[in-house]
């Protein structure tokens, strides 16, 4: 734009946004920590060009380096922009189905995310439950990334996030896609177990299997047994009116 040549067709386009939500850490090197605004800043030019354009050819560079920390934000443009509220909408869902998957099939280390403190290892489909966007969390699993992406290196499971935050919704979509607890994260199983009678109706009657898959995951499959099923919520009424 400084040049006065705007970018024109797909490829172009797609370059120019390219730049512009992976080319942050040189902005923070200038002011020596992070800044949302200056994310932003690149991110509303690029939603200006994508506004512009119907699809776009996105050919990412790679966001970090192995080993390296970021000098801005999580070291993914992507994270990031999920991360903010004011970057959600039509446009940042264009950029997630004009992606190469293996950049929003990654995981990341992040600071504070979604009322957990410290550093923790997350996906993009964990970073949108806890953002809670329902439409980036459905649209990225149209896109086909893992739901059980890498349990030994995850702080917690995308399945587990869904239901300690009570996105419904999301928790049946994740379902549907074979998602499920990390058996690693000893906890998920015992939280979910306890909050069961808290579940909706059709989520009640759940059943974790007793072993891992050699992938570090625990299925989850529904009790078709009616009996058991009134059984469940039985106890769970009654649980309710004890209290």
């Amino acid at each position: 734009e400084k040049g006065g040549v705007l970018p024109e067709g797909e490829k172009e386009v797609g370059a120019a946004v390219s730049v512009l939500v992976s080319d942050r850490p040189f902005q923070s090197q200038k002011e020596g920590h992070c800044q949302e605004g200056a994310i932003l800043e690149h991110w509303r030019l690029a939603e200006s060009l994508l506004q512009q354009h119907g699809e776009v050819d996105l050919s990412l560079p790679a966001s970090d380096i192995p080993g390296m920390v970021p000098g801005c934000g999580s070291g993914s443009w992507f994270f990031d922009l999920i991360s903010l509220e004011e970057a959600r909408g039509p446009s940042l869902l264009k950029v997630i189905r004009s992606s190469p998957l293996n950049e929003l099939d990654r995981i990341v280390q992040m600071g504070t995310h979604g009322g957990k403190s410290g550093h923790t290892h997350v996906s993009s489909l964990g970073v949108a439950i806890r953002s809670k966007w329902e439409e980036g969390v459905t649209a990225l699993l149209e896109r086909g990334v893992n739901p059980n992406l890498d349990p030994f290196v995850l702080s917690e499971s995308p399945l587990f996030a869904a239901f300690d935050s009570e996105q419904w919704d999301n928790a049946r979509s994740l379902l549907k896609k074979g998602a499920g607890l990390f058996s690693r994260c000893e906890s998920e199983a015992k939280e979910l177990e306890a909050k069961r009678c808290q579940l909706p109706h059709d989520l009640r009657s759940f059943r974790l299997t007793s072993h891992a898959t050699t992938d570090g995951v625990l299925k989850i499959t529904f009790d078709e047994d009616v009996l058991e099923d009134v059984l469940i919520h039985y106890f769970c009424s009654t649980n309710y009116k004890k209290k």
